[in-house]
Formats: structure tokens, C-alpha cells, sequence
């Protein structure tokens, strides 16, 4: 224990341990703590690249926030237009999706329709094959 105390005392950097012959536990320790800093570093780049990315992200929102915001008219006419056209796209986009659900509808009910039309037929040319061979 005494040699450790020694080692710690002169502060003897890792480049240097040949020159004064450390203990093979010292060097094995040595190894150890730069492996274990080599996991950290590695450790807090991983975190400032998840940081960079968030902070990137943070910077395209508010680039294409910035963007729309200038390119937002100015006059009170265009806003004026701007908001009564808004409600005329409302109106048109609630007319077309009842449009949407009433072709769905009747999609739907066209196809039951069809698909019992040929059932019937299909009765039919039993029938009428039933008929044909009977006589």
C-alpha cells in the first residue's frame, strides 16, 4: 500500500509509468480507468449528438415558422379576403366530406345490390338449365 501512496504522492501521469516501473496492478489499473474514460467519452458524445438533433430540430421549426410568418400579406384587404375565403373552405370541405360519405354509401349499397343481382341470376340460369334438361 505503501508504493500506491508513493505513485499518487509524485503524480505520475500514464505515458510515464515505464520510467519508474510501476507494479503490474498499476499498470492493469491504469488500463482500467482508461477504458472506463474512453465509456464515458463515448457516453457524452452519444448525448450532444441527441442534443444536436434536438437543437436542429428546434432551429427547422422556427425557420418555417419565421418563413410563414413573412410570407403572411400584410394589407387589411388580403386579410379580409384571406378570412372570407376561410369560411367558403370550410363550407366546401364539410360539403365534400358529406359527399365522400354519401359515395361510400352508396358504393357499399351498390355493391350489396350487385352481388345479390347475381345471385338471382345465377338462380335463374339453374333454373332455366334444370328446365332445359327436363324436357
Amino acid at each position: 500500500m505503501s508504493s500506491v501512496a508513493n505513485v499518487i504522492s509524485l503524480n505520475i501521469s500514464v505515458s510515464s509509468w515505464k520510467a519508474y516501473r510501476l507494479p503490474q496492478y498499476l499498470v492493469g489499473l491504469t488500463k482500467v480507468q482508461g477504458l472506463i474514460r474512453g465509456f464515458l467519452v463515448r457516453r457524452r458524445f452519444l448525448r450532444y449528438l441527441v442534443y444536436l438533433k434536438a437543437a436542429i430540430c428546434i432551429q427547422r421549426h422556427i425557420k418555417g415558422h419565421l418563413t410563414r410568418k413573412r410570407n403572411e400579406p400584410k394589407c387589411k384587404d388580403c386579410l379580409k379576403f384571406r378570412t372570407f375565403f376561410k369560411k367558403e373552405l370550410t363550407a366546401v370541405r364539410q360539403q365534400l366530406q358529406e359527399l365522400t360519405k354519401q359515395q361510400e354509401y352508396l358504393v357499399s349499397t351498390s355493391y350489396k345490390y350487385d352481388k345479390a343481382f347475381r345471385y338471382l341470376f345465377d338462380q335463374v340460369v339453374s333454373i332455366q338449365q334444370q328446365l332445359g334438361s327436363g324436357c
